[in-house]
């Protein structure tokens, strides 16, 4: 889950696969715009490459 507070909105993935988590970065920027959350601390060097 992502929040952005200043706006209020928010977006929220769920999935069954840990290989869907490659995609979330990219889902994120697509519904919330660049958010500047920090993907690589949780993803490595995996974040947005789906």
């Amino acid at each position: 889950m992502v929040c952005i507070e200043k706006s209020q909105r928010c977006v929220l993935i769920l999935s069954n696969d840990v290989r869907s988590e490659a995609g979330f970065a990219d889902l994120v920027r697509f519904v919330l715009c660049d958010t500047d959350v920090p993907y690589d601390w949780e993803y490595g060097h995996y974040a947005g490459k789906s």
